[in-house]
């Protein structure tokens, strides 16, 4: 009867399959049978926004399971980040799992917002499949021993209703465009090459599934055999295989471990301010001591007159194009620097260095104006001439 594909406790979809019967038999069965989960607010303890992710998780409502949406879990994440008195997320979850379509979306949501406040997940009852990779996305699970969590794997089930139609006399004709158009149909058995083909879907969002949950947790892919075959690992033995953080006893333990986290990045800040403001003094002393080597050298072999308009050069801040272009101006060698030669050589090196800018067009306009600031610096150039 169940056509998506999820990411739950096998046991559990057994169960929406008989609780979708149960609906088309007898809606007020159902009600009565189910009780609903509700969906509880979003509290805050210690700066810390706690959520609870409770039943079945799906991208949009269901009718016939408790639970929760995507929408709904992303919009309480959205609340804590936009808090400011939240300085981190816990996610309580209790939950087998739910459907595939949006869960990498909102685990990659989650992952964003442990990026923004601190954040991990508890666990004292069940956390598996679907609700594990949400969980993983916080980057720290922590975990009763007896909490049920993993069963890592996807689950598509497809029911063969070819018989009991026949029986009841009843032959469907499927008409289509597109070879696999109505592959898993429950009119009509699997055939081999259909049953390969759901596989290959099954298998590509499987391997999906494992390569971020490996990537959130630190976890082997190479040994995926070992905690990705979709068993389900009591809190003691999943801590051994790296899909728990730490065993804890009660949620307020999970809670003091999350604010003891929030303690020592907050400590580790200042601490990095203070290297990197060490290693910025130290790289500037480096260069301002090379400068002066350098100069030192320009100045024994070439002169001091040189190794001045070379200091005057690099401390005006011009491009190597910009430099290139005034070659030809600073190496002619005045005799007289009157009044109209000096203007002439102000004008010739403006003109150089509009040439060489990036915005030489928009510049032309102005050739014969500079800025005081331009102005300055035309004539410490126009000074090194001669």
């Amino acid at each position: 009867m169940t056509s998506k594909v999820w990411a739950i406790l096998p046991s559990v979809l057994e169960d929406i399959d008989t609780e979708k019967k149960a609906v088309l038999q007898n809606a007020a069965f159902l009600n009565a049978l189910l009780p609903q989960v509700r969906h509880t607010e979003t509290t805050v303890r210690n700066g810390v926004a706690v959520i609870s992710i409770e039943g079945a998780v799906y991208r949009k409502k269901s009718w016939f399971m408790p639970g929760m949406t995507h929408k709904q879990i992303k919009n309480e994440i959205e609340k804590a980040l936009q808090h400011d008195e939240v300085k981190a997320i816990f996610y309580n979850i209790y939950s087998p799992g739910g459907t595939v379509a949006g869960t990498q979306e909102l685990a990659s949501f989650i992952k964003e917002a442990a990026a923004i406040k601190p954040s991990c997940a508890f666990v004292d009852g069940m956390c598996c499949s679907a609700a594990y990779w949400l969980a993983s996305a916080t980057g720290r699970i922590f975990a009763t021993q007896s909490a049920e969590l993993g069963s890592i794997g996807v689950v598509l089930k497809h029911a063969d209703a070819s018989k009991f139609l026949e029986s009841a006399g009843v032959k469907y004709t499927h008409i289509t465009a597109g070879s696999k158009k109505s592959v898993g149909a429950s009119e009509t058995p699997l055939s081999e090459d259909d049953k390969m083909y759901l596989q290959n879907q099954v298998n590509g969002i499987y391997d999906v599934f494992l390569q971020e949950t490996a990537q959130n947790m630190g976890l082997d892919l190479d040994k995926k055999l070992e905690w990705a075959d979709g068993r389900v690992f009591l809190g003691r033995e999943a801590v051994a295989l790296g899909l728990v953080s730490k065993i804890v006893k009660t949620k307020e333990e999970a809670m003091s471990c999350l604010l003891e986290n929030i303690q020592e990045k907050t400590m580790a800040i200042p601490n990095m301010e203070q290297k990197i403001s060490h290693e910025q003094t130290s790289s500037q002393q480096t260069v301002s001591t090379i400068s002066e080597n350098l100069f030192a050298i320009i100045e024994t072999v070439c002169g001091a007159d040189n190794a001045e308009k070379v200091k005057t050069l690099a401390e005006s801040g011009l491009t190597k194009a910009q430099v290139e272009a005034l070659g030809s101006v600073i190496s002619v060698k005045t005799e007289q620097k009157n009044a109209e030669a000096v203007r002439e050589t102000n004008q010739q090196i403006l003109a150089a260095l509009i040439a060489a800018s990036p915005d030489a067009v928009n510049s032309a306009s102005n050739m014969n104006k500079a800025t005081d600031e331009e102005q300055t610096l035309i004539e410490r150039i126009g000074n090194m001439k001669g």
